[in-house]
């Protein structure tokens, strides 16, 4: 069994349109509602592939309860700590020309009390896990020490430790040797500190994430494909040619499979 932990549910909200026009009235093409928090993607994703797979996390109001349901259409099962307010609905800007804006909020009103019962369920279903994947941002309510616990008891299980996280939180969690993580490029750009724009770069930038703590990092590149870099080597493997309606979820579909080994 795979756990997830997503500390920030939600929902994404997808729009298709011909060209956003800023300041005037759109037309959208079409509309639809998809899995939001990273982790919970993770789960959507084993799911689907007929794989064991345990989601909690933190999660509040009417979207919360359709995370909670959609979750359990696939096949996962749910264990989430309900707190106030509402689970975050995101925005997402598609236009013909593949370019994409991302409106994101808030969301969750979590506190300490939410952070410990999060911890608790880990160690109860850590004990039936081959891995775990901590995925996401943490909710805008919470200090940073709080999130640094949640990883910290998650690294505590004999279980595998995924890590997709950027920006403080990343730097933080790397203290705690995470088996594998999982950074797209921006987020690896952003914890080196200097651009990444080529494989070469990627490499290096993951080789630094790899002796400040990381067992290995998958790093994905967009069109340019993945890079792989661990104590063994390093790999890259270029993107496959297929067509593409959105590439949201395609980071966490990656992250699912390295759970997965």
């Amino acid at each position: 069994m795979i756990l997830t932990v997503t500390p920030n549910t939600g929902l994404d909200r997808t729009v298709f349109l011909d060209r956003l026009r800023l300041g005037e009235r759109n037309l959208a093409r079409a509309a639809a509602d998809g899995m939001g928090g990273k982790g919970c993607c993770v789960s959507l994703t084993l799911a689907r592939l007929g794989e064991p797979t345990v989601a909690i996390g933190l999660a509040g109001g009417e979207i919360g309860r359709r995370v909670e349901a959609m979750l359990r259409a696939a096949g996962a099962v749910t264990d989430f700590v309900w707190t106030a307010g509402e689970s975050r609905q995101n925005l997402v800007l598609i236009e013909a020309s593949r370019r994409h804006t991302t409106i994101c909020v808030e969301g969750l009103e979590a506190d300490a009390d939410h952070a410990a019962a999060l911890c608790e369920r880990i160690r109860h279903h850590a004990r039936h896990a081959a891995a775990i994947v901590v995925a996401g941002s943490a909710p805008a309510t919470w200090p940073l020490a709080l999130y640094e616990e949640v990883v910290r008891t998650a690294r505590q299980a004999t279980a595998s430790l995924v890590l997709d996280a950027a920006g403080d939180a990343l730097d933080r969690a790397l203290r705690y040797r995470p088996d594998a993580v999982k950074p797209n490029r921006d987020e690896l750009a952003a914890a080196v500190g200097r651009p990444v724009r080529t494989p070469g770069e990627a490499i290096a930038a993951a080789a630094e994430l790899c002796r400040r703590g990381a067992g290995s990092v998958l790093a994905s590149l967009g069109v340019r494909g993945a890079v792989l870099v661990s104590g063994e080597g390093a790999w890259r493997a270029p993107a496959i040619r297929v067509p593409v309606g959105s590439p949201a979820g395609a980071g966490d579909a990656m992250t699912a499979a390295l759970a997965l080994g």
